[in-house]
């Protein structure tokens, strides 16, 4: 906007991955599909297309890192958020985005069953297009959820006691997949966190910005925010279907849970993969990504006649 005196959206990336086709849509004016939220990742192909959906700050770029590892002949496509005149909106709520993702999908594809996947923020998302998808008449052959967790109400203290054993569990994951790989000064900060988060009544402040947002535009600060409050108010409903979930071995002490993350409360059908040996963030990016892709793949690969 400051070089050009025009605002693209950050979707334009993926429908315009070179630098030629850029300079056109800059010569020429021309704009994105404002519309449509559905936006190609990767297009062609003749297996039933994977649709994934954005981050908390509404990106998708980041599941172009899927593309290498996942069948060269398997499309994908993005759900977008919402924009004006190429700026992200912040976030109504999660049940007003996936209604929106999930009436756009009804109207574009008539026929056959859905492929759904969303990764951290996007999980529940997913989740809840899966579900509406559902109540429109319409199958999900498969929902992929990567590392996140069931939004649900309030644990009892009787559910506490029975996440000791995965306290346990994790306690040697924690050691071996984080403190000791980050070092002894790395260490130390999680293990004095991790104290006072078990220790005070009060909850630990979590709305500061990360630094790699601090200096990025107000809008994408705001989506962010909205989408923090957002997930924070949702609580997941069930439904009849299947969630297959992708996880990391090592669970966040933030967030300790069962096996199956919750899911298991919401569906009759759970199937937990531990794919990676890693931090959350860290699960999108090299090397941890190829084996999120290839599990995903096999999972797509499983369904595909459906």
């Amino acid at each position: 906007q400051m070089e050009f005196g025009k605002n693209l959206p950050l979707t334009s990336l993926l429908e315009r991955p070179t630098i030629a086709e850029l300079a056109q849509l800059l010569e020429n004016g021309e704009s994105s599909a404002q519309e449509s939220g559905i936006v190609a990742i990767r297009g062609g192909g003749n297996k039933p297309p994977l649709f994934v959906v954005h981050s908390i700050t509404g990106s998708l770029l980041f599941w172009q890192r899927f593309l290498k590892d996942l069948d060269p002949d398997q499309p994908v496509f993005g759900l977008r958020p919402p924009e004006a005149g190429g700026i992200m909106q912040p976030f109504e709520g999660i049940e007003v985005l996936a209604s929106r993702f999930a009436d756009q999908l009804v109207a574009s594809y008539k026929d056959g069953a859905f492929r759904l996947a969303g990764y951290s923020f996007g999980g529940p998302l997913a989740y809840e297009v899966a579900r509406q998808l559902h109540q429109r008449g319409r199958s999900v052959a498969l929902l992929a959820i990567v590392d996140a967790y069931a939004r649900i109400e309030k644990r009892s203290r009787t559910d506490s006691f029975r996440l000791i054993p995965s306290v346990l569990v994790n306690v040697w994951y924690w050691l071996i997949d984080d403190m000791i790989p980050s070092g002894p000064r790395s260490a130390l900060r999680h293990f004095v966190r991790f104290t006072r988060e078990c220790l005070s009544r009060r909850p630990v402040d979590r709305e500061t910005t990360p630094k790699n947002l601090q200096k990025k535009p107000a809008y994408l600060r705001a989506v962010r925010q909205s989408g923090k409050q957002i997930m924070r108010r949702y609580r997941c409903k069930p439904f009849d279907g299947a969630v297959t979930l992708l996880r990391n071995r090592l669970q966040s002490w933030k967030r300790i849970q069962r096996p199956d993350y919750g899911w298991g409360n919401l569906v009759p059908r759970v199937n937990v993969r531990i794919v990676t040996f890693c931090r959350h963030y860290q699960m999108v990016k090299e090397p941890h990504v190829r084996q999120i892709a290839a599990a995903l793949q096999e999972e797509l690969d499983a369904v595909e006649n459906v």
